[in-house]
């Protein structure tokens, strides 16, 4: 568990279950917040966040698993960058 908080004006804080690494090299964090949350446009509009985790309790069994296949469809990817939402160029 983790409490995510922002400050857009006032301080605002909410808690998740979905908050990850993905990576080292840079140091990343990846934090879910459910749409219908109240605060969900905080860390966007602050354009900064902090994650306090907390002392796990023993209450959740955690699964890891390799990825044996995936596809792909023909939509285009969502593409999120520098605050806003955008679309990819070609490669030339």
């Amino acid at each position: 568990m983790s409490i995510v908080t922002a400050t857009a004006g006032r301080p605002h804080a909410c808690t998740t279950k979905a908050f990850t690494c993905p990576s080292l090299e840079p140091p990343l964090v990846l934090v879910c917040l459910g749409r219908d949350s109240t605060t969900r446009l905080q860390p966007l509009e602050s354009r900064a966040f902090v994650v306090n985790v907390l002392p796990a309790s023993a209450d959740h069994t955690i699964f890891v698993g390799g990825v044996v296949a995936a596809e792909t469809g023909a939509s285009e990817p969502i593409v999120f960058y520098r605050g806003r939402f955008t679309s990819l160029a070609p490669l030339k």
